[in-house]
């Protein structure tokens, strides 16, 4: 008992003035407790790094229990600034860790599975009080790699089961949900079917459609549907999207300079697409896996809805309305016709302030 004092005493002493000494062991203390009292009284500053090292202690040996993953290293400096913010050392305590060596480093001695098990219920428990603190950001779980591009659009598909990024060097990247905290992360997928066109590239908009599909649209005036579903190849790179939609950037809409550059997508019982050429064009319906339109399976000639500037932005209103958004700062409102035919305009709220496009 005198032993574990001093070594209390010796992490009191190491913690800056304005820290916090750990919390005592009560029956009455709870995990939830012990994280909403971390998240509340530290600071944004303070959380923004300390969460994210916690998050990652905690998730490791929640992930894969070995005797690294047990151990926590106080002498290293990021540890050692994260462990500093009030009742930090109190979670890692509530997660089974104990100090050793001297208080130079904690260890979690909880026989069998327990140590994985209780590290789970503390990360849980963190992310759970951080969310519901004001004060606290988002912590920091894994960077998925693009290879230095740059990531313009992201959307969960078939049902929160996969990830989609879409960025700058004209691919959408399928990743896993959840994926592991250790490694180097990889996507499961890669789907290519963006080019790049007078010197401009990237994909600029993802949206999740029924049956595990998602459609991508890009600066080549493509908008391209794909089975994103994760049995789809089990992985595998698919060799074409199910559909590519190409009519954007034709005689239909205004000539102007990025004609084809399409930047939202919505789904109005029919897939919308929205761009540059100060259109947005509504989609034939097509069945869940079939082809349809433009290279992928003849054409399907779309309806245009045309504005006076650029069409910036789609949202599909609970009661059937589409509205649109225009770099004029207008909102117009489309109620779709008997039958779901065509779209008529049916009113909107004016721009005050004009913008580029």
């Amino acid at each position: 008992w005198l032993l574990v004092a001093r070594v209390r005493a010796w992490v009191r002493a190491c913690l800056p003035p304005n820290s916090a000494p750990p919390l005592p062991p009560k029956a009455t203390s709870t995990m939830s407790d012990i994280c909403a009292r971390y998240a509340e009284e530290n600071t944004r500053e303070a959380l923004s790094g300390s969460a994210r090292i916690l998050s990652t202690l905690l998730g490791n040996l929640a992930r894969e229990d070995t005797p690294k993953f047990r151990r926590v290293n106080l002498q290293n400096a990021k540890i050692q600034q994260s462990v500093a913010a009030r009742h930090a050392m109190a979670v890692l305590e509530a997660a089974g860790f104990e100090s050793v060596e001297g208080g130079a480093a904690m260890e979690s001695k909880l026989p069998g599975d327990q140590a994985s098990a209780r590290a789970a219920q503390l990360a849980a428990a963190l992310d759970t009080a951080l969310s519901a603190c004001a004060n606290a950001s988002f912590a920091l779980r894994l960077s998925l790699p693009h290879g230095g591009a740059g990531v313009r659009a992201c959307t969960y598909a078939d049902e929160g089961r996969t990830l989609l990024t879409g960025a700058t060097d004209n691919l959408v990247r399928v990743w896993p949900s959840a994926p592991p905290l250790g490694g180097d992360p990889a996507p499961c997928a890669v789907l290519a079917a963006h080019e790049s066109v007078r010197g401009t590239a990237g994909v600029q908009a993802l949206l999740p459609l029924p049956g595990g599909e998602v459609a991508s649209a890009g600066r080549d005036g493509k908008v391209c549907v794909w089975d994103a579903s994760d049995t789809a190849g089990r992985g595998a790179v698919q060799p074409a999207p199910l559909a590519v939609l190409r009519e954007h950037g034709d005689g239909r809409g205004q000539e102007v300079s990025n004609k084809t550059n399409i930047v939202a997508l919505s789904h109005a019982g029919r897939l919308v697409s929205a761009g540059w050429d100060r259109t947005a064009r509504v989609w034939p319906p097509r069945a869940a896996g079939s082809p349809a339109g433009g290279e992928a399976g003849g054409e399907a000639e779309c309806l245009v809805l045309k504005h006076e500037q650029a069409v910036l932005a789609l949202a599909l209103l609970d009661d059937g309305r589409l509205a649109t958004g225009a770099g004029d700062g207008k909102v117009t409102l489309w109620t779709p016709s008997a039958g779901g035919a065509g779209f008529t305009e049916s009113g909107g709220c004016p721009g005050s302030t004009p913008r580029r496009g």
